[in-house]
């Protein structure tokens, strides 16, 4: 195993000084500064990790959340009891949106957790009878005031957001806050004289989560699963504004894809890394994005050019009737959280920011500046790495610099 340094070979069980002080055969390490001639390499910080956007998908069949209520008349507390059996437990379903950095998931806005329709409506009293115009019936309990007065209550089209706070995996989910974003209350009491009503779910203030419990996360085959209880305290309005306070608790079992599979379509020598169209299936690229550039019809070489900043699962770069190359414009930062494989005939090239581990069996060039690889490329042998290039006239300097962060193992660097 090798390292090309400044276009000579150095057996890979030589030291390079690094920022870690030592250097050794292809351990981990970040240069820091190598002088030879005239040449040095400069330390380069790493690259920023940006959040990206995921949505899973909650798992009504798993996911369920139970009502508890108490309609507060100032000189008696009347506890609702179920109205029809379960009506104070319910389903959920619909969407968790969240922006995914690292390990931490942050909300703020955008989910809609969709309570299903109840399987033992209809309740009472009636949307009809209360003039709501509601749907879906989600919760409902009945109590008696002073023995001889009914209050009946029934919750109806119920969507909730996550719209603040954050929770890394396996850690506390007592910052998430939620708030209605649909529904209505709709009831019927008879302590005065009978009286029918509704008041708007979206009145309501929104909701911190108390609950002691975890975010956890699993991964089953290409599958996501994440697991969020719920302990939430608030005040609906049942005869009076805010006179009933209720709590709601239980858990969202929630799953999403880790990537769906696109395929570089385009035919010309030089494309867009960003514009739909050259992709199959079209669209811009994304975070869940396993994206496949495999050039097998232009023997002259193709380019997708990286023109702004792109997040995505994992690329793989392959040629076999010409080159494949990925370019990475000036100022652009590719992430893919699963790694860059760059197989026979792929070339990744250019001077913007490599985030991930990059698997190398092609070649990666870097352009005039340089081209920062954050991560492991973990090939059995060393990258041949140019870590720069000077011809040494009267009249100039030029240079091609890597800067590396993480374990470099590969075939060739040019």
């Amino acid at each position: 195993m090798t390292r090309f340094v400044a276009g000579h070979v150095v057996p890979c069980s030589s030291s390079i000084s690094s920022s870690r002080g030592q250097g050794g055969p292809c351990n981990s390490w970040t240069l820091s500064r190598l002088v030879l001639g005239m040449a040095v390499i400069a330390w380069v910080a790493p690259p920023v990790v940006r959040a990206a956007p995921v949505v899973y998908q909650v798992d009504a069949a798993t996911s369920a959340l139970s009502l508890t209520v108490q309609v507060d008349l100032g000189v008696v507390v009347v506890p609702m009891l179920a109205q029809a059996p379960g009506s104070l437990v319910d389903s959920i379903g619909g969407t968790l949106a969240a922006d995914l950095n690292g390990t931490t998931l942050t909300f703020s806005g955008g989910s809609a957790l969709d309570f299903v329709p109840h399987p033992s409506s209809p309740f009472l009293p009636s949307a009809s009878q209360t003039g709501s115009g509601a749907i879906e019936d989600n919760f409902a309990g009945q109590g008696n005031a002073f023995l001889i007065h009914t209050i009946q209550f029934a919750m109806r089209d119920a969507v909730i957001d996550a719209v603040g706070g954050s929770a890394q995996f396996g850690g506390p989910v007592s910052s998430l806050i939620f708030d209605f974003t649909a529904g209505t209350v709709d009831f019927f009491q008879s302590i005065a004289a009978p009286y029918y009503g509704t008041f708007p779910l979206t009145n309501d203030d929104p909701l911190s989560n108390l609950s002691p419990g975890v975010l956890t996360r699993s991964v089953v085959g290409n599958m996501e699963n994440i697991t969020v209880p719920i302990f939430v305290q608030g005040a609906l309005s049942i005869i009076a504004p805010g006179d009933s306070p209720f709590t709601l608790t239980g858990q969202l079992h929630a799953s999403r894809s880790l990537s769906t599979t696109h395929h570089w379509l385009s035919p010309a020598a030089n494309s867009n890394w960003l514009h739909a169209a050259n992709w199959t299936p079209a669209a811009v690229p994304a975070a869940d994005w396993q994206a496949v550039l495999h050039n097998t019809a232009v023997p002259s070489g193709q380019t997708a050019q990286v023109t702004g900043n792109s997040t995505v699962t994992s690329v793989e770069l392959r040629g076999t009737a010409g080159a494949m190359q990925l370019g990475l414009a000036t100022g652009s930062v590719l992430t893919a959280t699963s790694g860059v494989q760059v197989l026979g005939g792929g070339v990744l090239s250019g001077v913007g920011t490599v985030v991930g581990h990059v698997t190398n069996q092609g070649i990666l060039r870097p352009g005039v500046d340089a081209v920062p690889m954050a991560g492991t490329v973990p090939e059995p042998s060393c990258v041949s790495l140019l870590l720069f290039a000077i011809p040494f006239t009267t009249h100039a300097i030029r240079r091609r610099l890597v800067a590396v962060h993480g374990v470099v193992y590969g075939r060739q660097v040019v």
